[in-house]
């Protein structure tokens, strides 16, 4: 099991509506931010991200939760929902324990002929 302390420390340092705005097109809205909901079909945007709260819910359907929430309930559809999604997923940056930053090594930029 994953400790809490490590799972509420990776939440911090998430921000959902980058996590969510990554796979699907969200919308200003007031405080939060609106979409038409990934985990069903509609046509009128009914799932709504609070950046404040951390915390995504669509009020047709009824899902909820945190941004690792999501990953966990929309990765397993990707292929199946791929049509629905901005952008095809890409990894979330990895966080160490002493620092913000990517621990991703940097992509080969080097001009070099050989």
């Amino acid at each position: 099991m994953i400790p809490s302390d490590f799972i509420d420390d990776l939440l911090a340092k998430t921000d959902i509506v980058d996590i969510i705005d990554e796979r699907v097109p969200l919308k200003k809205s007031g405080a939060n931010y609106m979409a038409c909901c990934p985990f069903h079909k509609e046509k009128t945007p009914s799932f709504s991200v609070s950046p404040s709260k951390q915390f995504y819910h669509c009020f047709s359907c009824g899902a909820h939760g945190s941004a690792i929430g999501f990953l966990m309930k929309s990765v397993p559809n990707a292929r199946k929902n791929s049509k629905r999604w901005k952008k095809p997923c890409k990894p979330a940056p990895i966080f160490t324990a002493t620092s913000s930053k990517s621990t991703r090594p940097p992509a080969n930029t080097s001009t070099d002929a050989a």
